[in-house]
């Protein structure tokens, strides 16, 4: 076959699902034509949903360089920012796609689901517009709804919603809608403050609390914070001041707890939950190592790298520059998710058994990054129960950073364990949960604690 027919075959394979002889005719198509910006895009978009951003970005890049007004290349470019949680950096070249494409509906879907991102609802309400004038497009009229709901515009947005859950015939899109409308009553009828904790109804042995620390003042706010919900069980805050790497500190600490059950905690969190004692020895009765956010599949350098529907978990941030306090309904069961193959490090718990056996490798991972996929990684290799528990109430205040240092730390973890690691499989960003912003922590965590039960209301259990 030609390039024309490689491209065309190609093009074909994916829509029918299969990405493997999609990639082989697309790589054929580019063998005959080098320069073939249309075969460059698709392998781009096809690096996108598996999880591969940084070889898309590549990709895309050598179609645009042989044509810069290929407006699909640049929208999908953004798309690719936004794969890696890069909502500003996707904005400019997303507008640029919807000036150069203003009558495809897409491009203008594509650009409210990054206002949304940036926290700019009434933008995204415009954007959202736009595209259902061009096309009833969907995925739009889910958009448009939660822009609405983060825009305050809640009549239009109840109203919308309605129709969306009693007429939506697409399982995921109608999950969105019953979720969105959960989040537009705690909107509505907020403010929530955040309840009171609760002391454990059980007996547990002796807990360690492990932190990095070297802020006196967060130090002292979490220690407020895990006295007040661990009130009433023998329980120690250990603070690691002046750590060499989040693993050195980790396994200091550990050598300094007393307790059975080792929790490593960072310094910058709030925990909502009011039961949340009852709710860790629930989890730890069940699992070995316990997170918060975690992933059926490790794949890559990031716990969220193969994407949903293998993602588990639920957290709360805040956004310092919004002033927001986001939601991440990652998927997964309710409230635990088993067969987890890695974790996110904001919080994790375990048996000291295990922390002793397994510890954290300071030898390869010698900085502040990756310390967290490395040890649940390994404790999955090792034949441990790893879970997630969603139902912890973690507010965390601040946001990872995956920069030029993270990327020393990744490129080590991924030779560590090269010829280990899960194929990613195909990326399904239509399962993924959008996250829902509120004005307050009481209101998040209110929409967090019922979203469970709200579902189920409506014969959604997952």
């Amino acid at each position: 076959m030609d390039a024309t027919a490689n491209y065309a075959a190609g093009i074909d394979a994916y829509r029918r699902g299969d990405t493997a002889t999609a990639e082989r005719h697309l790589r054929q198509a580019l063998a005959a034509r080098p320069a073939y910006p249309e075969a460059l895009n698709a392998l781009g978009v096809i690096a996108t949903h598996h999880g591969r951003p940084r070889p898309a970005r590549q990709l895309m890049r050598l179609a645009l360089a042989v044509d810069p007004g290929f407006a699909a290349a640049i929208m999908n470019f953004g798309l690719a920012h936004t794969a890696e949680d890069d909502a500003e950096g996707a904005l400019p070249w997303l507008i640029r796609a919807v000036l150069l494409a203003p009558h495809h509906a897409p491009a203008w879907n594509n650009l409210g689901l990054a206002f949304n991102a940036l926290h700019r609802p009434e933008a995204a309400v415009g954007a959202y517009r736009m595209a259902l004038e061009l096309q009833a497009l969907p995925e739009a009229r889910i958009g448009l709804a939660e822009a609405l709901t983060a825009a305050g515009q809640f009549g239009e947005a109840a109203e919308l919603l309605g129709t969306l859950i009693a007429d939506e015939r697409d399982a995921t899109r109608r999950r969105r809608a019953v979720a969105t409308l959960l989040a537009l009553r705690v909107k509505r009828d907020g403010p929530h403050p955040l309840p009171p904790a609760q002391a454990a109804t059980r007996s547990a042995p002796a807990i360690s609390i492990v932190t990095c620390s070297i802020k006196p003042e967060r130090f002292a706010a979490l220690k407020d914070t895990y006295g007040r919900v661990l009130r009433g069980l023998d329980h120690e805050v250990v603070g690691i001041h002046d750590a060499r790497s989040l693993c050195e500190g980790y396994n200091r600490g550990l050598a300094q707890a007393r307790g059975d059950i080792i929790v490593f905690s960072h310094d910058d969190i709030e925990i909502a939950e009011p039961a949340f004692a009852d709710r860790l020895l629930a989890a730890l009765d069940r699992f070995d190592l316990v997170g918060v956010a975690g992933s059926t599949r490790c794949s890559g350098e990031t716990w969220g790298h193969a994407g949903p529907p293998n993602l588990a978990g639920r957290i709360t941030q805040y956004d310092a520059a919004a002033g927001k306090w986001a939601v991440h309904a990652f998927g997964g069961g309710w409230p635990h998710t088993a067969d987890i193959q890695c974790l996110d490090g904001v919080f994790l718990a375990c048996r000291r058994a295990l922390a002793e056996r397994q510890r954290f490798d300071e030898t390869t991972f010698d900085d502040f990054h990756l310390y967290d996929l490395d040890f649940s990684y390994a404790a999955h290799l090792a034949g441990f129960r790893v879970g997630v528990a969603a139902d912890l109430g973690i507010i965390h205040w601040s946001h990872g950073r995956l920069d030029q240092r993270w990327r020393v730390q990744a490129d080590r973890f991924l030779a560590k364990y090269r010829g280990r690691l899960a194929d990613p499989g195909p990326r399904r960003p239509d399962l993924a949960w959008p996250a829902v912003d509120f004005a307050a922590a009481g209101d998040a965590q209110a929409y967090s604690a019922a979203l469970a039960g709200h579902l189920a209301g409506y014969g959604i259990t997952g």
